[in-house]
């Protein structure tokens, strides 16, 4: 009798394209999807996380290779039985957001995502089978919504016209899927726009769900998670804009904007 399966399916990215929704809901559901599958998601796959950042900015082999270790490492400790399945979801998988310290785009992920291909293939061999998901985002809707994630997380001091015009080339989020498909053969890549995403039951966590084995009486017990990362008004964009652009010390500019975002009803 052949030996089954093992699925494995790696929600890497991209940001901004409603991640933070898919791991809310994974975690909400959580006491539902454990019976059938582990979740990695970014509390327990930070020092990854941090390894691929690295990659992502710096682009050398030692980087490449602690990112590959870390992430075989997470998941021989596991110690997945047959039949479990494991779903990963964090998208600084992909390294950092496109527009941190100059980073051009997302041409670091294929590398990544066949460092992770490779490591999984040796855990498990000719029993694995691995999908990568990405989800995607129409390019300008993307790349303000990125502009204001730098405004918001760091020392982002360009307009969005200025910021526009450096980092257009990072809104080509299918060519990065192509790249990726070519490094991760013959390993499946699925792809969707989160645009598509607003009037299915579980939101953009649906068509990720979609490729998991969950019995049909299980899946209609999950729910979607309340929506988080609501967009800032304007009012609130311009002051953070403004505070990054001042004198004030990096702890002093930390402290003013924790103290914008919580009038604001959000956390840093």
């Amino acid at each position: 009798m052949a030996a089954p399966t093992q699925r494995v399916v790696i929600h890497a990215g991209f940001h901004k394209t409603g991640t933070s929704s898919v791991q809310d809901t994974l975690r909400l559901n959580g006491p539902l999807l454990y019976p059938q599958m582990a979740l990695g998601l970014r509390p327990k796959l930070k020092p990854i996380i941090h390894a691929a950042r690295g990659y992502s900015t710096w682009r050398d082999p030692i980087s490449l290779a602690k990112t590959a270790l870390r992430f075989g490492d997470y998941v021989r400790q596991l110690d997945l039985p047959p039949r479990r399945q494991l779903l990963i979801s964090a998208e600084e998988l992909a390294g950092h957001l496109p527009g941190r310290d100059t980073l051009a785009d997302y041409s670091a992920a294929p590398d990544l995502m066949r460092v992770y291909a490779a490591q999984l293939t040796e855990i498990f061999g000719r029993r694995l089978d691995l999908t990568f998901v990405f989800s995607m985002r129409l390019p300008e809707p993307w790349l303000r919504s990125a502009y204001w994630e730098h405004v918001k997380a760091s020392r982002m001091v360009l307009d969005f016209d200025d910021y526009a015009d450096r980092y257009r080339g990072s809104t080509d989020l299918p060519a990065i899927v192509n790249d990726i498909i070519t490094e991760v053969a013959p390993c499946k890549v699925e792809a969707f726009w989160l645009e598509d995403c607003a009037d299915l039951p579980l939101g953009p966590a649906t068509p990720i769900l979609d490729l998991m084995r969950l019995t049909p009486e299980r899946r209609a017990q999950l729910k979607p998670a309340p929506r988080s990362n609501v967009a800032l008004g304007d009012a609130v964009l311009t002051e953070l804009l403004a505070l990054n652009r001042s004198g004030l010390d990096p702890d002093a500019l930390l402290a003013a904007k924790k103290a914008v975002l919580a009038r604001a009803g959000q956390s840093s």
